[in-house]
């Protein structure tokens, strides 16, 4: 309908680390937003998730044999990592690798 703002959110497996942890905890937690704007502008949409990358983006960068972003993942030890197979023993980092994307992602939860 028109003239509505729309949100979606859904849980997922345990995956991200919270910050100042390194234990999964929360799930990637995809958020969506569709927000109207009068014509003849395209309506705003957002969709992100509150992990720093996506899960699949490590599978694909294990398959490809290529390393993940700094920063983005820390192996079963807590250390940083940039090798998938760390990451996926391990845990994926919250976006903003801060304590607002661990609000957002427990809120989604």
């Amino acid at each position: 309908k028109e003239g509505l703002v729309g949100f979606v959110f859904t849980q997922s497996p345990e995956l991200v680390a919270p910050y100042g942890c390194y234990e999964p905890i929360f799930g990637t937690n995809p958020m969506a937003v569709g927000m109207p704007r009068r014509a003849p502008l395209d309506p705003i949409v957002l969709d992100t998730a509150m992990s720093a990358i996506a899960f699949f983006r490590v599978h694909e960068a294990k398959w490809r044999g290529e390393a993940l972003p700094e920063g983005a993942a820390f192996d079963a030890e807590g250390n940083e990592t940039t090798a998938p197979e760390a990451a996926l023993k391990g845990a994926l980092r919250v976006f903003d690798r801060g304590y607002k994307g661990s609000h957002l992602a427990l809120m989604v939860e």
